[in-house]
């Protein structure tokens, strides 16, 4: 994770120089599949159908409607840093290990985009505390295998990120909360120091065959 944070930092130290950023690619996925519009639906349908079904029955009514408010936030402008270069879709799943154990490459590919930075960090401490809760109520494959300290990963990503060991052994367990929105560095907060000048060797570009 601590591979994550550096790789992630790199484009955030990229100023978004490109117009008006387009809207969150993830985010507008997110609230078309919520209320089951045809588009987020055809290609999966009707597998798309029975898990929306199924995620909002485990869900609840006031735990459904948490993530479209939270998506919509992500279409809001950026914080006073401005508009930065984003990977647009980080995850634990893009994650490569080398063979060795030195290091971790993070894939990345067309969901590349601008906005602010706590839309990446948030996505990959987002899938930490998804993964952590899976783990607690023994669902799926979260919660066989080793267990995992899903706060350590995220002081670890954080800690790397802002370039700093000033992480708390608190700041994971409170970043995987509910409140961890709010925890997050927007804009310019979350770049305290200058760009470093080195090559992005942890980004590796995944492009999709032309269909």
């Amino acid at each position: 994770m601590a591979d994550a944070g550096r790789t992630q930092r790199q484009p955030h130290d990229v100023p978004w120089e490109f117009g008006e950023p387009r809207p969150h690619h993830g985010a507008g996925r997110l609230r078309a599949w919520l209320p089951g519009s045809a588009d987020a639906s055809a290609e999966n349908a009707p597998h798309g159908a029975r898990l929306r079904a199924l995620a909002r029955d485990r869900l609840g009514s006031r735990l459904w409607t948490r993530p479209a408010g939270r998506s919509e936030a992500a279409q809001l402008p950026p914080g006073r840093g401005g508009a930065v270069l984003l990977h647009g879709a980080p995850s634990t799943g893009w994650l490569v290990p080398s063979p060795a154990g030195d290091h971790t490459l993070l894939l990345t590919g067309e969901e590349v985009t601008g906005g602010d930075p706590a839309l990446d960090l948030g996505r990959v401490l987002g899938e930490l505390h998804g993964l952590r809760s899976a783990a607690t109520r023994g669902l799926g494959a979260a919660g066989q295998g080793p267990p995992v300290d899903c706060p350590a990963a995220a002081r670890a990503l954080l800690a790397d990120y802002l370039r700093t060991e000033e992480v708390t052994a608190d700041a994971g367990a409170n970043l995987l909360d509910e409140d961890a929105p709010a925890a997050l560095p927007p804009g310019n907060r979350a770049r305290p120091h200058p760009p470093a000048r080195r090559p992005h060797a942890g980004l590796r570009v995944l492009r999709r065959p032309a269909r």
